[in-house]
C-alpha cells in the first residue's frame, strides 16, 4: 500500500469518525454527549445552559425536529459514556481542556496560550554512557577498593583468593 493510498484512507477513517461522533450542532468532538430518543447525539455544552435546564432551541431535534427527546434537564454522565470517547480518540488539551480529535490535538498544544510549560532539566539532557564489561569490572574493583579502606597489600591478597576460587569453580565443571 502506497503512502498516498494510506494518507487517504486514514483521512476517510478520520472524517468518518468525526461525521459519526461529533456533536451535531457544533461539529465539534466532546466528552460529554447525551443520546436523545430518537438516537442522535449532542454535547452538553449545546443541549443544557448554564443552570442544567435544556435550552429553548433545544427542545426539538436539531436533525429530526421530533419534540420532547432530550431530558429537560442536564443529566450525570457516565463514566462509561465518557471512557467510550475517549476510545474513539477523543482527548483534552492539558492547558485549555479543550476536547479535540487524537489527530488535531498535537497541533493545537504547539500553539495553545495556556499550555503548561515543562521545564527542562538538566538531568533528562545527560547521555547515558554504557560501558564495557571490562570497564564495568575495573570501576567495581577500584570502588570496593576505596569502600574497603584496604591496603594495597591486602588487595592484591584478596585478588587471589578471588582467582584460586575461580580456578576451584573451574575444576568442578570438568
Amino acid at each position: 500500500m502506497s503512502s498516498e493510498t494510506m494518507f487517504s484512507s486514514l483521512t476517510k477513517e478520520q472524517i468518518a469518525l468525526e461525521q459519526r461522533f461529533n456533536c451535531i450542532v457544533c461539529l465539534c468532538p466532546r466528552l460529554q454527549m447525551v443520546y436523545g430518543l430518537c438516537q442522535h447525539r449532542v454535547c452538553v455544552s449545546c443541549l443544557y445552559s448554564e443552570s442544567g435546564a435544556i435550552r429553548l432551541s433545544m427542545l426539538k431535534c436539531p436533525i429530526c425536529q421530533n419534540s420532547n427527546v432530550f431530558p429537560p434537564w442536564k443529566p450525570d454522565i457516565l463514566e462509561d459514556t465518557i471512557e467510550l470517547q475517549k476510545c474513539l480518540g477523543i482527548r483534552q488539551c492539558s492547558g485549555c481542556t479543550m476536547e479535540l480529535w487524537d489527530w488535531e490535538i498535537e497541533n493545537h498544544e504547539e500553539y495553545c496560550q495556556k499550555k503548561k510549560q515543562v521545564p527542562k532539566t538538566p538531568s533528562n539532557n545527560k547521555k547515558i554512557k554504557f560501558l564495557t564489561r571490562s570497564e564495568s569490572a575495573r570501576k567495581s574493583r577500584s570502588s570496593t577498593d576505596k569502600d574497603c579502606d584496604l591496603s594495597p597489600r591486602q588487595t592484591r591478597s584478596r585478588r587471589v583468593v578471588g582467582s584460586r576460587m575461580l580456578a576451584r569453580l573451574r575444576s568442578f565443571r570438568k
